[in-house]
């Protein structure tokens, strides 16, 4: 059983892709989310949504209201996306710490359905 687990992940690293968006104020320079990626040695794409259209596709630019104020803002969110285009999983407002193992652990999860 943990060979066949071992394979599904395997198999599904293949398929699977992870993209960091970015969005922020600062609009950053592709040339400058390439330098962080090397710096941080990630293994995928920082993209940037300047316009913040793909935030606001998937919920997570939105309205807060906060000492009498409202006004527009990025939440952080991750979200875990099958091949078909569909939220399978999502976590808004993440907290760093343990958010890497707690989505690592639903993915596999994800792909134990499959």
């Amino acid at each position: 059983m943990q060979a066949e687990s071992k394979k599904k992940e395997n198999d599904s690293k293949q398929k699977s892709r992870v993209k960091h968006i970015q969005t922020n104020r600062k609009q950053l320079e592709t040339e400058t989310l390439a330098e962080m990626r090397a710096e941080s040695g990630l293994p995928f794409p920082l993209l940037s949504d300047r316009s913040s259209s793909v935030a606001s596709k998937y919920g997570s630019f939105c309205e807060v209201k906060r000492g009498g104020s409202q006004y527009q803002t990025h939440v952080r969110c991750t979200f875990i996306i099958d091949p078909s285009g569909k939220i399978v999983a999502m976590w808004d407002n993440c907290r760093v710490k343990g958010h890497v193992e707690r989505v690592h652990k639903t993915f596999l999860k994800v792909i134990e359905q499959e």
